[in-house]
């Protein structure tokens, strides 16, 4: 029986039905989901469920890695500026900052002019070896 495979009587080998929806990078994303979900506070401005609706209507770009993964949209700016920014980030920090080029790539690869990176103030630290400068700050007070 050399390189023969042996299916018992009445046996049927089992078949994926390609029209069943498997979206693997919707499984990647409930490995993060906590994650992005504690990242973001009670603020009102997001909420997890606005951002998993992002991903999952592929309005976002969702980036899975092995122990952490950021989430980002392009923004076209009434100006003309063609923007990959970066909004949500969770899990390893330096293996976020090992993704920063692959995903500055990608965004050269659409036509994008520049990538900004939103989040707190310990990011400039840590991206402006990488070459990220301080761009703008945001101040905000609750009324």
């Amino acid at each position: 029986m050399d390189g023969e495979v042996f299916d018992p009587p009445g046996s049927e080998p089992e078949l994926i039905d390609l029209n069943t929806t498997v979206d693997p990078l919707l499984s990647q994303w409930a490995r993060f989901r906590d994650g992005f979900a504690e990242a973001m506070t009670d603020d009102g401005y997001w909420t997890i469920e606005e951002l998993e609706n992002r991903v999952a209507s592929r309005r976002a770009f969702f980036f899975p890695g092995a122990n952490a993964a950021m989430v980002a949209q392009i923004e076209v700016y009434p100006g003309g500026a063609k923007v990959f920014q970066v909004h949500w980030a969770t899990g390893d920090v330096a293996e976020l900052l090992k993704m920063a080029p692959g995903i500055e790539s990608l965004a050269r690869m659409m036509g994008c002019t520049e990538t900004l990176i939103e989040g707190r103030e310990a990011w400039r630290k840590l991206l402006e070896p990488m070459g990220y400068r301080l761009f703008s700050v945001t101040l905000r007070k609750t009324l």
